[in-house]
This record gives structure tokens, C-alpha cells and sequence, in this order.
């Protein structure tokens, strides 16, 4: 039954001369408008709030790593010590040293894990804010200007755009005049 209901449906569709319509142009309703694109990567690294994002991320990361280069450096001090000091103990002292070394390393690769993990999620959170920002630009000038469709400019699918299609810099423009609140 449902195969008859598809044979008939596509019948009349072809009856009608319909299948040119259908299958010529499913992006442009009515009147033909041309499709815009924006570069997001170089709106995010260009922009006041993409710099000033990376930027933060950089300083933390440098704050992250002399933190805990500190401390790995403690800890290989404290290697040594323990080698130095080995010949000199009981077989129990030793391993009581290493066990305290070993843990202490755990618990320096949690830290160092845990703080990498925190700097990454509140980056991410700030980019994603950021990217919002950016799409709220763009609905706002579709929406003045009445585009049809904005794509996102990506060379995997766009192969080549004419610079009048493309809307990155006035979105970039916009963006920069505004508070983001990042």
C-alpha cells in the first residue's frame, strides 16, 4: 500500500512537470539571492575579545607551567636525595622513601591534570561565549540586510568565494564595537 502511495505521489509530480522545479535549485525560494560567508577563525583570532582571550589563556598557561615546574623540580631534588641517601638506609627506610616519592608524583600528576583540565573548560566556556557573540552579529546583519543564507567559510567546503560574498570584516567591525563581557 505504502509503495503504491509513493509510485502515485511521483506520478503526478512527473505529470505535472514538476521534477525541474524540485531537484533545480532547493537554496533559493522565490527571488534568487546570493549566499554570504563568514571566516569564524579569523573573526575569533582577529577580534578585540578573540586577542584579549588568548592572551588571558596564554598568561595562565605560563602561570600553570612555572607552578609546576616548580614543584617537578622539588620532586627530582628530592629523587636525588633518596639515591644519595639509599646506601646509607634500612631496606625498610628506603622503600618508605620511595613509596612517599611515588605518591607524591601521583598526586603532582593529579594536580597538574586537574589545573590543565580547569584552564581548558574555562577557555572553552569563554569561546563558546565568544562564538555566540559572533553568530548574534551575523543573525543581526541577515536580518538588517535580508541574506537568505550565511555559510561558514570553511576551505574543506568552500573552495573559493568572491570578497563581495564575504562578510567577514564587517562582522569583525561590528564585534569589535561592542562590549562581549568576556
Amino acid at each position: 500500500m505504502t509503495k503504491l502511495n509513493v509510485i502515485t505521489t511521483l506520478a503526478c509530480f512527473i505529470m505535472a512537470g514538476l521534477p525541474g522545479q524540485l531537484f533545480a535549485s532547493p537554496l533559493i525560494v522565490g527571488e534568487k539571492q546570493p549566499l554570504y560567508v563568514v571566516d569564524m577563525q579569523k573573526v575569533i583570532d582577529n577580534s578585540i575579545a578573540g586577542k584579549a582571550l588568548r592572551s588571558e589563556a596564554k598568561k595562565k598557561l605560563d602561570a600553570f607551567k612555572k607552578e609546576f615546574s616548580r614543584k617537578q623540580a622539588e620532586l627530582a631534588g628530592l629523587r636525588k636525595t633518596i639515591l644519595k641517601q639509599s646506601s646509607l638506609m634500612s631496606e625498610e627506610a628506603r622503600a618508605e622513601k620511595v613509596r612517599d616519592f611515588r605518591r607524591r608524583e601521583r598526586e603532582l600528576a593529579d594536580q597538574i591534570k586537574e589545573k590543565r583540565d580547569a584552564i581548558i573548560k574555562q577557555n572553552s566556556a569563554k569561546l563558546k561565549k565568544l562564538v555566540s557573540h559572533i553568530d548574534d552579529v551575523i543573525k543581526e546583519l541577515a536580518v538588517k540586510n535580508n541574506y537568505a543564507l550565511i555559510l561558514e567559510k570553511d576551505g574543506r567546503l568552500i573552495l573559493h568565494v568572491n570578497n563581495k560574498y564575504d562578510l567577514t570584516d564587517k562582522v569583525l567591525k561590528i564585534l569589535n564595537t561592542r562590549k562581549t563581557g568576556l
